[in-house]
């Protein structure tokens, strides 16, 4: 296989894997604070619930999707320099959370130099595997 498709495989992995945060988040907020009661197992398996768990479930399915692409990107790509990659998804993640009204997160300062840190390690790993 090419080098193309080895990185549309880590591309696919890194959104597939940002979506599954994102959807997981979102169907949880629906269902509450999860707990492990009576009470909260009757709700989760209300007619009501059946949106969020659709919502879970489809974060899970996603998650299953991204291990597959993650499989075939670990046949291509050296892990040093694949799995560093990973992180750009909590870049993606960080960056949804803020847009998306309903996740209702708010901005830091200190989250998002954590941000500018992981694009500048990101940038460095690159540079490197292109000097040797």
């Amino acid at each position: 296989m090419t080098k193309q498709t080895a990185v549309l495989l880590l591309i696919s992995s890194i959104i597939l894997t940002a979506t599954a945060q994102i959807l997981m988040k979102a169907g949880m907020t629906s269902l509450g604070e999860l707990s492990f009661s009576w009470a909260f197992l009757q709700q989760v398996l209300s007619l009501e619930s059946f949106t969020a768990l659709f919502i879970i479930f489809s974060g899970l399915a996603c998650y299953g999707l991204s291990m597959i692409a993650w499989i075939g990107v670990l046949t291509r790509i050296e892990l040093s320099v694949a799995y560093p990659f990973l992180s750009i998804s909590y870049i993606l993640v960080y960056i949804a959370a803020l847009l998306l009204p309903w996740l209702n997160e708010s901005f830091s300062l200190l989250r998002f130099a954590g941000i500018i840190f992981i694009s500048f390690g990101l940038i460095l790993i690159t540079r490197s595997r292109s000097a040797s």
